[in-house]
């Protein structure tokens, strides 16, 4: 097996992360006060029901709502630098609409947004009440990154193959 510091990994994320950031929900204002008024919170099912104030108050505290734990990260971090640029200026159209990245973030109704490029982050935006410090339950987000971490760990020869049983690296899980 060798060993590969993942000097593409920046590269090779910032299309995942760009995408799995994307959390459509009102901008409505919510808190955890709004988790009292809740009348769908229960089964986890019930996500998918919640009404947009509930999202929003709910994905920012799903630890009030479910049991959760901690996953410490590791010891080896792989360390992102900040080179921010302005990205004020990238415009698309949809439908004869022109949108640019702040139209984007509104129009979406985007929780966080996080951009990185080359092992750099190159933006970094926050909406709906979130900061860079809130918590939010990361859905796909989680599949993504796992698919991603998948295929460097198939390139690198760490899993021979995708067709591998998990409980051929993981025993205990038979």
């Amino acid at each position: 097996m060798k060993k590969n510091s993942y000097p593409y990994l920046g590269s090779l994320i910032a299309g995942i992360v760009l995408i799995g950031c994307l959390s459509s929900v009102l901008a409505e204002d919510a808190s955890v006060d709004a988790l009292r008024d809740m009348e769908n919170f229960g089964p986890m099912e019930n996500l998918m029901f919640w009404k947009p104030r509930e999202k929003l108050a709910g994905f920012r505290n799903i630890e009030i709502l479910y049991p959760t734990r901690k996953i410490a990260r590791g010891n080896k971090v792989y360390p992102l630098a900040v080179e921010l640029m302005d990205l004020s200026g990238v415009q698309y159209q949809v439908e004869g609409k022109t949108f640019d990245t702040q139209g984007f973030i509104e129009h979406n109704r985007v929780a966080g947004l996080l951009i990185i490029k080359d092992g750099h982050i190159v933006m970094e935006q926050y909406s709906l009440g979130n900061t860079e410090g809130s918590r939010w339950i990361s859905f796909s987000v989680t599949k993504s990154v796992v698919s991603m971490l998948m295929g460097a760990a198939v390139q690198d020869g760490f899993i021979k193959s995708l067709d591998d049983k998990v409980t051929d690296y993981v025993p205990l899980l038979k």
